[in-house]
């Protein structure tokens, strides 16, 4: 009996039995701190200088530790080793940049010996600095979101003592549009902005870095498609190009991931407030002149739509849609425009396309859902809307009015224009007939330099119809154009 219970016991012991992994030597057991800056920016009047914090487990004796340094620029003082004295279990390590230039962005990479390393903390850190301008507020600007999002203020910069400006986050003001797409708690990081040198003489832009990240990459996954996007800009390879016409800028470039650029070209766009603009008598008056006209035309040709696919989706695979627009004409002829025209730019949400444009769209300075852009000259040429009236060659911006579609029972739309421009001239525009609505597979955009190429891309471009008599017509005098 005594026999069996000792036999029982062996074996309960043996079941008892736990293999323990054992505990790694430690060594002196270097690391750097979690409480390290690892992102410093210096103005010009700052001396470049800061301290890492290294710890070690074991401090019962002195103690020399070497680690290794990159510094792709070399721009960074620093020893190549730190002394740590008996009892000390923290120090730092000292380190300067005197030769670091403005704008300069450089990192700092450290890393320690993996035998003096601890087990239990990080054996490298990596320290970005930017050795920054001082940048003085000049004004504000109403930039253009490429993707249709819309448009929102930001600030104006100028690097001091420098021809170097910025727009400085100029995403923060869509932030409400974008947490449509990134959920209602997201917010839009700040950090970016875009940045161009300038001709102080006539305030054109010189000169755009190859590659910028303007605030693209924080929500480009999601809103469309392509993770981690920046802005290339490279007018000898790619055809990339900036105009100006006075305080209304258009920079055209390509979305770039790092590996490849993507197609079609962005058109980015930004207006300089006027009350800041160094010279306002670079400013063109929207209204072009001085005269008085009131138009009553009906309108019997060239009637066609257009709506951009931008080619990404949104979250929900949806696709997202650039502006919309209509264009009204006397006639077209050898995929030309003939007599009176006009453009309407018609702005919808950024994830449908319209079975129809039917409505009343207010004609106003935003780019918003159920509105039409007032017209304007930007660096491009004509944007927005407007009628160019052939006989006087008058160009007619409109800012203010409405514009009425219709869909009738017949299968035809139409469409009365009841506006004025800055300056009291009154445009009534009238039209009945076809619509066709086009995607961006079958004309690429539409403003003033690809008119014809809009135009031939209609199916019943053909003959022109006898033109309807313009009536009620009082021009005056000093008609500028």
């Amino acid at each position: 009996m005594l026999a069996f219970g000792a036999v029982a016991l062996a074996f309960a012991s043996c079941e008892e039995i736990v293999e323990r992994e054992i505990a790694p030597k430690e060594t002196s057991g270097v690391y750097f701190l979690e409480t390290n800056v690892t992102s410093h920016t210096f103005l010009p009047d700052s001396t470049v200088a800061f301290d890492v914090l290294v710890g070690r487990v074991n401090a019962d004796k002195q103690e020399t530790v070497k680690y290794t340094v990159e510094d792709e620029y070399g721009v960074f003082v620093l020893p190549d080793s730190i002394v740590f004295e008996k009892g000390v279990t923290v120090d730092t390590i000292h380190v300067t940049a005197p030769n670091m230039t403005l704008g300069m962005n450089a990192e700092l990479s450290l890393a320690m010996d993996m035998e003096n390393v601890s087990i239990y903390g990080a054996a490298s850190v990596t320290i970005s600095v930017l050795r920054d301008y001082e940048w003085i507020n000049r004004g504000t600007a109403t930039f253009t979101d490429p993707f249709g999002l819309g448009a929102a203020s930001c600030s104006v910069q100028q690097a001091k003592g420098t021809n170097l400006f910025c727009l400085r986050d100029p995403y923060k003001g869509l932030e409400s549009v974008l947490q449509d797409y990134m959920g209602s708690d997201w917010t839009m990081p700040t950090g970016y902005s875009l940045q161009f040198t300038m001709d102080t003489t006539n305030w054109a832009v010189e000169y755009l870095p190859q590659v910028q990240d303007i605030g693209v990459s924080a929500f480009s996954e999601i809103v469309l498609g392509i993770a981690g996007l920046t802005i290339l800009y490279e007018e000898a390879q790619l055809g990339c190009y900036h105009e100006s016409n006075g305080n209304q800028y258009t920079i055209v470039a390509y979305l770039y991931d790092g590996n490849y650029y993507y197609t079609p070209e962005i058109y980015i766009s930004f207006v300089w407030d006027e009350a800041n603009f160094p010279n306002p008598d670079l400013i063109i008056d929207p209204a072009e002149g001085d005269g008085k006209l009131e138009l009553d035309l009906e309108l019997s040709d060239g009637m066609g739509a257009w709506y951009g696919n931008l080619g990404y989706t949104d979250k929900y695979g949806r696709p997202l849609f650039s502006n919309y627009y209509l264009i009204l004409c006397d006639s077209i002829y050898n995929d030309s425009f003939a007599g009176n025209q006009m453009i309407l730019d018609i702005y919808a949400t950024p994830s449908e396309g319209p079975a129809s444009f039917e409505g009343e769209y207010t004609i106003g300075s935003s780019m918003e859902a159920g509105n039409v852009l007032a017209g304007y000259k930007s660096a491009s040429g004509i944007m927005g809307s407007y009628i160019y009236y052939a006989p006087t060659k008058t160009v007619l911006y409109l800012s203010e009015g409405t514009v009425t579609v219709k869909d009738e029972t017949d299968g035809s739309t139409s469409i009365r224009v009841a506006a004025q421009n800055l300056t009291g001239d009154t445009i009534n525009i009238s039209y009945k007939g076809e619509l066709q609505i086009m995607d961006a597979t079958q004309t690429r955009n539409m403003d003033t330099k690809n008119k014809s190429e809009f135009v031939s891309s209609f199916h019943a471009a053909s003959l022109p119809t006898v033109r309807k008599p313009v009536i009620n017509l009082k021009p005056a005098a000093n008609i500028k154009f």
